[in-house]
């Protein structure tokens, strides 16, 4: 009970549950999501496809992952959950929906700033692996970042543990990796320099401020949306 208070606060984390509170009409908000997935489906397989055996080394394909995966649960999670859901089944669907888009976009804003601030050199010819190779870096974190304003999310700060725990298992393979075969997956990420431990430090901070900021702007718009509900309330009354 304690552990699930703190990452759902009172009431079961209901007020989080806001997967039938859309910014736009339904209809249209699910249309828009159905592209996005149809985007980020094309972005998997080609990831599968360029990558082979060697993906999932990639933490860039992790967020290829999480986005498609983020999106497609979001989409299926408004069509079945209500806005007071009474189903364990519905609310363990709903908690995870929100958990698993929490941990997408944290993660895909970060690779995004550290692709073009530290990985990013452009080539003297473009070619579709150097298209999509921008894609990778940069199409996931807006698909995220517009499904976020497709909804009006309510997120926790408590759920940046998950963040972290994702973090931390990526990097624990990462280095079973590079220590064991001598090559390295990122070149900022040699496990063998001070600089490497400052990048790590760096992802850990930016990961507080983004899902933090993300926390401060769900809690001003659903505060606004309350605010607007008492004058409507008052008006009412009057």
């Amino acid at each position: 009970m304690a552990l699930a208070a703190f990452f759902w606060g009172s009431s079961d984390g209901e007020k989080y549950n806001t997967f039938r509170q859309a910014r736009l009409p339904l209809l249209i908000s699910q249309g828009l999501r159905v592209l996005l997935i149809m985007a980020s489906t094309f972005l998997l397989i080609t990831t599968w496809i360029y990558g082979k055996k060697y993906t999932l080394l990639f933490l860039t394909n992790w967020g290829i992952h999480f986005n498609f995966f983020a999106i497609t649960v979001n989409f299926i999670t408004t069509l079945l959950v209500k806005e007071k859901e009474e189903s364990n089944a519905k609310i363990y669907l709903w908690r995870f929906a929100l958990v698993l888009f929490e941990i997408a976009l944290s993660i895909e804003i970060i690779l995004c700033i550290l692709f073009w601030s530290f990985l990013w050199e452009g080539p003297d010819e473009y070619h579709f692996h150097q298209v999509f190779d921008i894609l990778a870096h940069s199409a996931p974190a807006v698909f995220l970042v517009a499904d976020f304003f497709l909804q009006k999310w309510l997120f926790r700060f408590q759920h940046i543990i998950f963040i972290i725990i994702v973090a931390l298992v990526y990097l624990l393979i990462n280095l079973i990796y590079v220590k064991s075969t001598g090559f390295y997956i990122y070149p900022i990420l040699k496990w063998n320099d001070y600089f490497s431990y400052l990048i790590i430090l760096i992802s850990f901070v930016m990961a507080l401020i983004i899902h933090g900021g993300f926390v401060f702007i769900s809690i001003i718009t659903t505060r606004k949306k309350e605010e607007s509900s008492d004058d409507y309330s008052r008006l009412d009354s009057c």
